[in-house]
Protein backbone atom coordinates (compact mmCIF):
# COMPACT_ATOMS: atom_id res chain seq x y z
CA UNK A 1 0.00 0.00 0.00
CA UNK A 2 1.24 3.39 -1.07
CA UNK A 3 2.09 6.39 1.76
CA UNK A 4 -0.28 8.20 -0.30
CA UNK A 5 -3.12 5.50 0.54
CA UNK A 6 -2.48 4.90 3.87
CA UNK A 7 -2.75 8.89 4.55
CA UNK A 8 -6.56 8.55 2.70
CA UNK A 9 -7.42 5.87 5.00
CA UNK A 10 -6.22 7.63 8.11
CA UNK A 11 -7.91 11.27 7.28
CA UNK A 12 -11.36 9.23 6.16
CA UNK A 13 -11.54 8.16 10.25
CA UNK A 14 -10.83 11.64 11.04
CA UNK A 15 -14.11 14.03 11.53
CA UNK A 16 -14.74 16.55 9.00
CA UNK A 17 -12.40 19.77 9.38
CA UNK A 18 -13.33 22.68 10.61
CA UNK A 19 -12.84 25.87 8.63
CA UNK A 20 -10.34 28.07 11.13
CA UNK A 21 -8.74 30.89 9.35
CA UNK A 22 -6.59 33.52 11.18
CA UNK A 23 -4.11 36.05 9.48
CA UNK A 24 -0.65 35.20 8.58
CA UNK A 25 2.10 36.07 11.32
CA UNK A 26 3.71 39.67 10.84
CA UNK A 27 7.34 40.33 11.41
CA UNK A 28 6.55 41.94 14.72
CA UNK A 29 4.59 39.32 15.95
CA UNK A 30 6.74 36.21 14.62
CA UNK A 31 9.76 34.67 15.68
CA UNK A 32 11.96 32.58 12.30
CA UNK A 33 12.96 29.38 12.55
CA UNK A 34 14.87 26.66 10.55
CA UNK A 35 13.24 22.90 10.43
CA UNK A 36 15.35 20.02 9.47
CA UNK A 37 13.76 16.60 9.13
CA UNK A 38 16.10 14.01 11.40
CA UNK A 39 14.29 10.95 10.13
CA UNK A 40 11.23 9.81 8.47
CA UNK A 41 7.64 12.18 8.72
CA UNK A 42 5.33 9.27 9.72
CA UNK A 43 3.09 11.79 11.84
CA UNK A 44 2.29 15.18 9.47
CA UNK A 45 -0.48 15.26 11.08
CA UNK A 46 0.31 16.05 14.71
CA UNK A 47 3.12 17.99 12.86
CA UNK A 48 0.77 20.42 10.76
CA UNK A 49 -1.53 20.59 14.19
CA UNK A 50 1.87 21.66 16.66
CA UNK A 51 2.80 24.28 13.60
CA UNK A 52 -0.65 25.80 13.81
CA UNK A 53 -0.56 26.01 17.21
CA UNK A 54 2.91 27.99 17.22
CA UNK A 55 1.05 30.44 15.04
CA UNK A 56 1.15 28.83 11.97
CA UNK A 57 -2.11 29.27 9.29
CA UNK A 58 -3.41 25.01 8.37
CA UNK A 59 -2.40 26.53 5.17
CA UNK A 60 1.20 27.58 5.76
CA UNK A 61 1.86 24.47 8.26
CA UNK A 62 0.86 22.16 5.36
CA UNK A 63 3.51 24.37 2.89
CA UNK A 64 6.17 23.65 6.04
CA UNK A 65 5.17 20.20 5.84
CA UNK A 66 5.74 19.35 2.78
CA UNK A 67 8.96 21.58 2.29
CA UNK A 68 10.33 19.10 5.01
CA UNK A 69 9.32 15.88 3.40
CA UNK A 70 10.52 17.58 -0.09
CA UNK A 71 13.74 18.73 0.99
CA UNK A 72 14.43 17.96 4.33
CA UNK A 73 14.41 21.51 5.75
CA UNK A 74 11.84 24.41 5.99
CA UNK A 75 11.90 27.96 7.52
CA UNK A 76 8.72 29.12 8.97
CA UNK A 77 7.42 31.49 11.92
CA UNK A 78 5.98 30.86 14.92
CA UNK A 79 4.31 33.58 17.10
CA UNK A 80 6.64 35.78 19.01
CA UNK A 81 5.49 34.30 22.55
CA UNK A 82 6.19 30.48 21.70
CA UNK A 83 7.60 28.70 24.37
CA UNK A 84 10.41 27.59 21.82
CA UNK A 85 12.29 24.54 23.64
CA UNK A 86 8.24 22.91 24.65
CA UNK A 87 7.94 23.00 20.42
CA UNK A 88 11.66 21.82 19.87
CA UNK A 89 11.10 18.93 22.27
CA UNK A 90 7.45 18.52 20.69
CA UNK A 91 8.97 18.40 16.86
CA UNK A 92 11.99 16.21 18.00
CA UNK A 93 9.63 13.34 18.76
CA UNK A 94 8.32 13.80 15.37
CA UNK A 95 11.66 13.72 13.36
CA UNK A 96 11.86 17.27 13.20
CA UNK A 97 14.70 19.77 14.50
CA UNK A 98 14.54 23.38 15.12
CA UNK A 99 16.84 25.72 15.40
CA UNK A 100 16.18 29.54 15.53
CA UNK A 101 17.11 31.37 13.02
Amino acid sequence: MSDNSVLKARLARLALVQDVSRPPLSSEDSVTVLLHRTGKLDQPIALTRRLFAAGQTLKGAHGVVNRLAADGSAVCAVVKDTDLPALARDLAAMNVRLSRM
